[in-house]
């Protein structure tokens, strides 16, 4: 057997493995915009399987499972055409990010304008508005302009 047959069997294997995991949907229990959605009257889906992808940010392969699909979908309502692009631990890294950069922005929103030049996280604020890219996300260039002007202003 070639090289070519052998990963074609490969690759069926792992599909045949990725289907095992099965969850029924609920489609009623599905959030209004999903069920405003084409997948709501569509035969087609009537379960949720396992469904592999691969990380945007790190690359490795991961599987959005089906139990994991019928909680995002049932019971966090999301919209079941929002598929997942980021691995688990680059999830939590990216939702980590956004929560330091939200506390900056608080920060900086109680300094009044005589200590914003000053203020000792503004580099630290910078180099985290600036990861975002990484994770296929767009970074606030506005922010990151103003940031780059108080410390070139500073320096």
């Amino acid at each position: 057997m070639d090289k070519k047959s052998k990963n074609k069997l490969r690759k069926k294997a792992a599909a045949a493995e990725l289907r095992k995991n099965i969850e029924p949907m609920d489609k009623v229990n599905w959030s209004d915009s999903s069920k405003n959605s084409y997948a709501y009257e569509s035969p087609v889906r009537n379960a949720y399987i396992d469904s592999a992808y691969r990380c945007t940010k790190c690359h490795q392969v991961a599987v959005f499972s089906a139990k994991a699909q019928k909680y995002t979908y049932e019971v966090k309502k999301s919209y079941i055409c929002q598929y997942r692009t980021l691995c688990p631990e680059c999830y939590y890294s990216l939702k980590n990010l956004v929560n330091m950069v939200n506390g900056f922005e608080e920060l900086w929103a109680k300094e009044n304008e005589s200590t914003k030049h000053t203020a000792p996280y503004i580099i630290e604020w910078l180099d985290a508005l600036q990861q975002f890219p990484k994770y296929g996300k767009k970074a606030n260039q506005a922010i990151i302009n103003m940031l780059n002007n108080h410390i070139s202003k500073n320096s």
